[in-house]
């Protein structure tokens, strides 16, 4: 729980440290890290992403990411690119921006043992998330794959 407690630590310094904001008016790429759930395997889903702004004048983002689950008896790794396009939600508070978007995964379930039963897939995904505009953002985000699979997750973003 170590690192749970960290993340908390970084989310509450990036609410209240002065700074400029990264968020949704900035260019600039961003390394995030999440903690989520999935309902269909009911464990953690542990993630890292690059947010890759595609164009000053488009609020749109390349994401590229990892996430990691371990299944018990076997771990499970999916390697992601997403497109995601972000926008303002002043209505809630001047600082929250949302966003939506979709993409492929890679999956890869690799069982504790030989490494023959390896196994690969591909699932397509889409996702909205709420993020708040601080030198560390938080956010939230839910995701829905092709495998009937929801994953809630929350983390930050610098």
């Amino acid at each position: 729980m170590r690192w749970a407690g960290r993340v908390l630590v970084a989310v509450l310094a990036g609410l209240f440290l002065p700074g400029p904001a990264a968020g949704q008016g900035s260019q600039d790429a961003q390394v995030g890290l999440g903690l989520g759930y999935s309902t269909r395997f009911k464990e953690a889903v542990y993630s890292i992403d690059f947010v890759l702004p595609l164009h000053d004048e488009f609020p749109a983002d390349l994401v590229l990411a990892l996430q990691y689950s371990d299944l018990g008896d076997t771990r499970r790794y999916v390697a992601m690119v997403d497109g995601q396009w972000r926008f303002p939600l002043r209505r809630l508070h001047r600082r929250i921006y949302g966003w939506i978007g979709g993409g492929f995964g890679l999956i890869t379930e690799d069982p504790k043992g030989p490494p023959e039963a390896t196994t690969r897939d591909g699932q397509l995904s889409g996702f909205v998330g709420l993020g708040y505009d601080a030198p560390v953002i938080p956010f939230v985000q839910l995701r829905l794959t092709r495998h009937d699979e929801l994953i809630f997750g929350v983390g930050v973003r610098f």
